[in-house]
């Protein structure tokens, strides 16, 4: 039997869930995927100081996952684009609704509990 949290609800789900989307920057990879396919310079541009490697290890994650697809265009140099998957876009209403809680309960925050994402 599993234990519940104060909210009533096993948390194994949670625990799932972010196994699967809980390292840093994965988030922002699949916000920035949420509209259209994008190139992997397009996605290092969306995203500010993320490093060319942790992208890519992170996406070679998501790809794993199956929350996001690769696209490899037979062209010369080949064109790689990045998509979510049905299991991807799946997150996207949790995604708008962790954007919109970020928009609306962090701006009485003092700057140093945003670290870097102070602005």
């Amino acid at each position: 039997m599993l234990a519940t949290t104060p909210c009533g609800q096993a948390h194994l789900g949670v625990q799932r869930t972010l196994a699967l989307v809980g390292a840093k920057w994965t988030m922002p990879i699949m916000w920035t995927l949420c509209v259209d396919p994008k190139g992997f310079n397009q996605i290092e541009r969306d995203i500010p100081g993320i490093s060319p490697r942790v992208l890519s290890a992170r996406l070679k994650e998501l790809v794993k996952n199956e929350l996001v697809e690769k696209t490899v265009f037979p062209t010369t140099p080949p064109t790689v684009q990045y998509a979510l998957t049905k299991k991807g876009l799946s997150l996207r209403p949790i995604l708008k609704q962790l954007n919109q809680w970020g928009e609306d309960s962090t701006s009485t925050l003092p700057a140093s509990s945003l670290g870097k994402l102070a602005l």
